[in-house]
């Protein structure tokens, strides 16, 4: 029998024995309780093999995470090193078997230089303070014109196809 079903005849009994008072009941009231006591044993064993295996996850999805950073800082480095390389020899494209390596310019992002000097069309305003509207500063600069406290600045990146 599972728990629920214990439980259902643990109440019939109980009930019956509230009715009847030959002693019977009280006999298989007894092994009822004995035997919930046995489930609910077995259950806490579960619930505490279940808690310590999501321990054990944790503890896993953590040293994943950190491989998994390990691996992208590895990646960041040898595209950094890559680039540099290939700027100082004054390569921007090399083509092998399997890749295509290019220094390619980056589309223009926006480096804030002074935020008090923006002017409030360019500025949005979130519930506790302002953030420049980048988006409507690279479009006016897209259109040849200048915003004060700010300067359009190309990069480039590296690009693995």
């Amino acid at each position: 029998m599972n728990l629920y079903q214990l439980t259902d005849a643990y109440k019939l009994v109980q009930a019956a024995a509230e009715e009847d008072d030959d002693g019977a009941f009280e006999t298989a009231l007894a092994d009822l309780q004995g035997a919930i006591g046995d489930k609910a044993e077995n259950i806490a064993r579960l619930v505490v093999a279940l808690e310590a295996e999501a321990g054990a996850y944790d503890a896993e999805a953590k040293r994943l995470t950190a491989r998994r950073d390990a691996r992208r800082n590895r990646v960041e480095g040898l595209k950094t090193y890559l680039k540099s390389n290939l700027l100082a020899a004054g390569i921007d494209r090399v083509k092998g078997a399997l890749f295509t390596v290019a220094i390619q310019a980056s589309p223009p992002s926006l480096k804030i230089l002074d935020r008090e000097a923006i002017p409030d069309t360019f500025r949005v305003y979130p519930p506790l303070k302002w953030q420049p509207d980048t988006r409507a500063i690279l479009q006016v600069a897209r259109d040849g014109q200048t915003v004060p406290g700010t300067e359009v600045v190309r990069g480039t990146h590296l690009v693995i196809r």
